[in-house]
């Protein structure tokens, strides 16, 4: 055994629930080792999260190095509770601590053309020009104020137009009309009032509709940093368009072939030999446009007085500095002090000292180098020639006894400085390897279909073994809402059973097995050849789709799941269902529906309605599985009882409150394979139960005595207040039933 090895075993740790061991860690392709003496804070949603980090800020001596996918510089990072205080926005705070002589670096990923979709840099425009062009919020088509302006000019054209048809004499078309612009104008009425971020499409200019201050201050903050009004305040962009330095090419250094050969290309010549050559069966071509073409770097770090050990701290964190990450635990129908026209946020990050800092520095000067001028490197002064003299030594106390390790996911940042790292998805393994009682995930999404037949793996494996309970899996997530992503998410569910909290997908690819049944029998029942030149031509290109829709059908039976009876009965009510969806979008984009419409669409819903349904879930051996959201709801003065979905930004791992991982990956191919993240892991049993203890209490009210207890109250409680949700009624705590009715079966993305 290596020294370290010795030390690891030396310092193992034990309780009745497992052992830590080495192979918690990850020790693949990872870059960093696991370390002792580090100490890890849970940080729950934002008023704990965010309030830590402005501390960190606040009381920095000589440096704060920040990495984040997105940047708000009008984000305020505390909110007081007395009423006409407001706290200060970060990108004043930045500015301040830079007056005082603190280094301040911010590096923020940053793509033209995905903010169109995506605005990460809020305010600063597509080209960094500081506002200067769209998604900045200063261009007529990308201000919110003029979406919204918009919505009310289209709201008294409707007006009027209503008015001028309650006056003509048309008979039964004017009351058509009629009815149609009531129901378009209940819907702009609901537009006006709901929640909007702005993370998406070209108008994200950092602001909602109502607040125009910020979206001035963001356009502003930029032209100022840019333009060196923040002296001591770098802010810089970062992307996968660098060229490669130097390649390992035939077992010797091409330093001039990275000219031809960028960090995307590179990434998309892995993804198309991946797929070429059969090594990743679950890669589409659609997988390797959208990965290979726009690649994220998704890490969340803050690092603050690297160069003075005794003070410096560090944050691993999922929360992106935007507006719309801030919550409390409440996650209160209405806070006043969250942003206007954001919603309920739940998300975690952590808190880390000690040694593990040395591998935090490690990964902003690599990346912040990277971006600097390439003469640094020629006169030895980039950040990690100036910052080369701390060591990890310079971190060890015996006041922290715990240790921990740095994880990530890189895809040419690994061992070899030129390498692919995907340590985190190697964490998830090795821990779901090593479950014994439970496992908890509470992550954004929920599409790695791998992870799933870890968990029936192990589940089988314990009962190889002889184990006398089974293993239970928490799982929290977001329904998904987007038609891009069905496919792995319902793959993932059919793994464990749990298809038909998708009803939708199931019903569409009930259909689609239809169709190739069908027209697999018209081959069939087509007429003999009348020569035999015929007979060879229409013999050989019949019979390759003959095996190929067979082969599609065969796929498409073990994918659905359902009786014969069931499928049939779905196919006769095809023509119901279909008309059942398209009135469902009508009402959803709010087009104009008249009362025959709306009652088509009621009669329709009570017939075929997917909350008539009591889903079917399949248990399998030795796993118990339970898939849940969270709910925000509150009872109007009349008695009504509104909701609004929480979304689930965390990225937490639990198993068997012993071990804990942290970190800004989703459970998706992209996060675990090809962008960058970041992440912290470990045995450590006393912050895996804190985790927990405040999770569960937080989601399903209360947590139990043991994991065959708490199943049972979270699969009580979800259905429960699923079908209260269904009725109108006051939900019991926030948990309740994965449940996606929206979202069409398509292939993913990532």
């Amino acid at each position: 055994m290596s020294n370290m090895d010795v030390q690891y075993a030396c310092m193992k740790e034990s309780n009745p629930r497992g052992t830590a061991t080495l192979n918690w860690w990850a020790k693949t392709s990872n870059k960093y080792d696991a370390q002792p003496h580090c100490d890890i804070t849970p940080l729950i949603n934002g008023e704990d999260a965010f309030g830590a980090v402005e501390n960190a800020i606040l009381n920095a001596k000589s440096s704060i190095d920040i990495i984040s996918w997105g940047f708000d510089p009008a984000m305020r990072l505390s909110r007081p509770e007395s009423e006409g205080l407001k706290g200060k926005e970060i990108g004043i705070l930045l500015a301040e601590k830079a007056k005082q002589g603190v280094e301040v670096r911010v590096l923020i990923w940053k793509n033209a053309v995905a903010n169109l979709l995506e605005n990460t840099v809020v305010g600063d425009g597509l080209l960094s020009r500081g506002g200067t062009m769209a998604g900045s919020g200063i261009m007529s088509t990308s201000s919110p104020h003029n979406s919204y302006q918009n919505l009310l000019d289209e709201r008294v054209e409707l007006i009027v137009l209503r008015d001028r048809y309650k006056h003509q004499r048309g008979g039964t078309n004017s009351q058509k009309n009629i009815e149609r612009i009531e129901f378009r104008l209940a819907h702009i009425e609901e537009q006006l009032s709901k929640d909007n971020d702005y993370g998406g499409t070209i108008r994200g200019s950092g602001g909602t509709f109502m607040d125009a201050d910020a979206e001035i201050f963001t356009r502003d903050w930029f032209k100022q940093v840019h333009n060196g009004g923040f002296p001591g305040v770098e802010f810089k962009t970062r992307d996968f368009d660098k060229k490669i330095e130097e390649l390992e090419f035939r077992h010797a250094r091409h330093p001039y072939f990275g000219m031809f050969l960028g960090h995307r290309e590179k990434l998309m010549v892995r993804l198309l030999s991946d797929k070429l050559l059969g090594r990743d069966t679950a890669l589409t071509w659609k997988m390797v446009g959208a990965l290979g073409v726009f690649p994220s770097h998704h890490q969340k770090m803050v690092l603050t007085d690297y160069m003075h050990p005794e003070i410096a701290r560090g944050f691993v964190m999922g929360h992106n500095l935007h507006r719309n990450y801030w919550d409390t635990n409440a996650h209160n129908f209405d806070e006043p002090r969250r942003d206007w026209g954001f919603g309920p946020w739940q998300d975690i990050s952590t808190e880390v000292k000690g040694p593990v800092l040395c591998d935090l520095n490690e990964n902003f000067c690599t990346a912040w180098d990277r971006e600097s001028h390439f003469w640094t490197r020629w006169w030895g002064t980039t950040l990690t020639d100036v910052r080369s003299k701390i060591t990890y030594k310079d971190f060890y106390s015996t006041e922290r006894c715990g240790m921990a390790q740095i994880i990530r996911t890189h895809p040419y940042d690994g061992r070899d400085n030129n390498g692919q790292e995907t340590s985190i998805l190697e964490s998830y393994k090795n821990a779901i390897s090593n479950a014994n009682d439970f496992v908890y995930i509470e992550n954004q999404y929920f599409r790695y279909p791998q992870l799933a037949k870890w968990m029936k793996e192990q589940a089988l494996l314990l009962k190889e073994k002889g184990a006398k309970r089974e293993l239970y899996w928490f799982v929290v997530t977001n329904t998904i809402h987007n038609s891009f992503y069905s496919s792995s998410t319902y793959e993932m569910m059919h793994e464990v059973g749990q298809e038909q909290l998708m009803p939708q997908v199931q019903r569409d690819r009930v259909f689609l097995l239809q169709e190739k049944i069908d027209a697999l029998k018209l081959l069939e029942q087509r007429p003999v050849p009348r020569n035999w030149s015929e007979t060879s031509i229409r013999s050989w290109s019949e019979g390759r789709q003959k095996v190929q829709l067979k082969k599609e059908i065969a796929a498409l039976k073990n994918e659905i799941s359902l009786s014969e009876t069931d499928q049939g009965r779905l196919v006769q009510q095809e023509a119901g269902i279909n008309r059942m969806e398209k009135l469902d979008k009508m009402e959803e984009k709010g087009q104009g529906m008249t009362k025959a419409e709306q009652q088509e669409l009621k009669d329709l819903r009570t017939k075929h309605g997917y909350d008539t349904i009591e889903p079917h879930l399949i248990k399998q051996p030795g796993l118990n599985v339970v898939v849940a959201t969270l709910v925000s709801h509150k009872q109007t003065p009349e008695g009504e009882c509104k909701y609004k979905d929480i979304y689930i930004h965390s990225k937490l791992q639990i198993v068997d409150d012993h071990y804990f991982l942290l970190s800004s990956a989703n459970i998706n191919k992209r996060s675990l394979e090809t962008d960058s993240e970041l992440g912290v892991h470990a045995p450590r049993p006393e912050i895996a139960k804190q985790f927990t203890d405040h999770l569960w209490s937080l989601h399903a009210g209360r947590r139990e005595g043991t994991s065959k207890d708490d199943f049972s109250h979270w699969e009580e409680t979800a259905t429960e207040n699923w079908k209260f949700r269904n009725k109108g009624e006051a939900l019991t705590c926030s948990l309740t039933r994965f449940w996606d009715t929206q979202t069409p079966y398509s292939k993913a993305l990532d």
